[in-house]
């Protein structure tokens, strides 16, 4: 028996036991199922919620692992799964719970902006309806008034407490989530041991280990997970297969031992290379969907910091820098370059805290300025917003807009140039490129892959 009524109910009625808590809780309003579920609907909620310190903090081993480990726990139970589909991590939860197979709901509120629609697309129609079978529909709170505090999401505070079971996959001290478990915890009507809290093992510190212990002793059930480790020995990961040398007619399988010199050797790069600096993976690469980056977090360990030299090894190992159209004008898709003096260019580098990143990194390849114009390589020209406006489409691809406004950043400092569509790298000669890290160790490290010679650059 389907449990969520399909017309429009008061919080009061909502179906948990302690429902006449809920308008205390929540405040006025009502809920209803926007979308007519298309299977039977559990009788039970497991809500999954999580705090996220950083940006893609899900993407993480530790947190894949513990979602897995709530999802089979669903399964094992007959549970559906609850999340707000405002959270950070609201994707690769419902994505992980097609994969699995586990009924999902999607928690929104009336006024919310978020695309509910299925966010996976396979070739084989009948697939995607049988993973979109498992879609529950969605859940829509429409509140008169809320009782809760303004700085804490009511989609949290929703999920926490509609939920007939709540699994905390990541919690940080004194943060959103921790006050709205302890809520939970202390709630006379919520019934014991309905609330998880994910354990790491091994405890990073005694300090984590003591707050666990605090949270277990109000009454939170402590969950290992149970997800194993892949083998070692027999299967191969999407980035090892990546990174294994490919050959070409033009380059052969494997250099080795190019040379390595520090950066004051280099001669002035002005009008002789163009500068490409990599930047730390922060999500799925540049060739890679969404959908086929939350396969890769479910079936494979993610690096724990994934690093501007994990990138660049990567693009020695595909011999390509891939375009893309990622905060630029136009309709086409590019790769980026810099005319500059290597020290100047690294030294004008700066953290974008609204991106969570630096603009660039110390770690890239430069690449020969008559051997890119030779494949339509061009200068990119710097207006402001009114004469972007008067830009056809084709000409937004190779401009960017600047601002004289105080504070603003000045672009045109970095003397950007752009050609469309990716590089191959395997057709560029030895003398035609120079790739730069900032340690020697990191030198060594990319030596068996680089076809060209390795600057060693200061980090700055």
């Amino acid at each position: 028996m389907n449990r969520f009524p399909e017309t429009q109910t008061k919080i009061d009625q909502f179906p948990v036991p302690w429902s006449s808590s809920l308008p205390s809780i929540l405040g006025d309003g009502s809920f209803n199922v926007r979308r007519t579920p298309s299977m039977l609907a559990p009788c039970e909620w497991l809500g999954i919620v999580s705090s996220h310190e950083r940006k893609n903090g899900f993407a993480q081993q530790d947190w894949q692992d513990s979602l897995h480990s709530a999802l089979q726990l669903a399964l094992m139970q007959g549970w559906g799964i609850l999340v707000a589909g405002e959270t950070p991590y609201a994707d690769v939860v419902l994505h992980a719970c097609k994969r699995l197979h586990v009924p999902y709901r999607t928690l929104i509120q009336s006024d919310s902006h978020v695309d509910v629609r299925p966010n996976i697309t396979l070739s084989n129609d009948q697939a995607n309806a049988d993973l979109d079978a498992f879609n529950c529909g969605v859940l829509e709170l429409a509140m008169e008034r809320s009782h809760t505090d303004p700085k804490i999401p009511m989609y949290d505070v929703a999920t926490v407490f509609l939920s007939d079971r709540l699994f905390v996959v990541t919690l940080r001290s004194g943060g959103k989530i921790s006050q709205l478990l302890a809520r939970r915890l202390s709630h006379e009507e919520i019934p014991v041991g309905t609330t998880y809290l994910s354990l790491s093992m091994p405890h990073k510190s005694s300090g984590s280990l003591c707050q666990a212990i605090e949270w277990l002793d109000r009454g939170a059930i402590g969950w290992l997970k149970t997800k194993l480790p892949q083998s070692s020995g027999s299967q191969v990961t999407p980035q090892e297969t990546q990174f294994r040398c490919r050959t070409s007619n033009n380059s052969p399988a494997c250099p080795s031992h190019q040379p390595i010199f520090p950066m004051r050797l280099l001669r002035p790069t002005v009008t002789k290379f163009l500068i490409h600096c990599t930047r730390a993976r922060r999500g799925p690469w540049p060739d890679q969907s969404v959908p086929q980056f939350h396969d890769e977090l479910l079936q494979y360990p993610w690096d724990e910091q994934p690093t501007a030299l994990m990138t660049l090894q990567r693009i020695l190992k595909q011999q390509r820098l891939i375009a893309t159209n990622h905060f630029r004008r136009g309709n086409k898709d590019t790769v980026c370059f810099a005319s500059k003096k290597l020290s100047d260019l690294l030294s004008m580098r700066r953290f974008q805290s609204h991106l969570a990143r630096w603009d660039w990194e110390p770690y890239g390849i430069m690449i020969d300025q008559a051997w890119l114009e030779s494949h339509d390589a061009k200068k990119v020209s710097y207006v402001d917003r009114n004469a972007a406006k008067k830009l056809n489409i084709d000409e937004l691809s190779f401009c960017q807009v600047v601002s004289n406004e105080e504070g603003a950043i000045d672009w045109r400092q970095e003397q950007e140039w752009r050609i469309v569509g990716d590089v191959r790298l395997n057709q560029i000669p030895f003398s035609k490129a120079v790739v730069f890290v900032p340690t020697q160790a990191e030198a060594f490290s990319i030596q068996p892959f680089s076809r060209w010679p390795i600057v060693v650059c200061s980090k700055s």
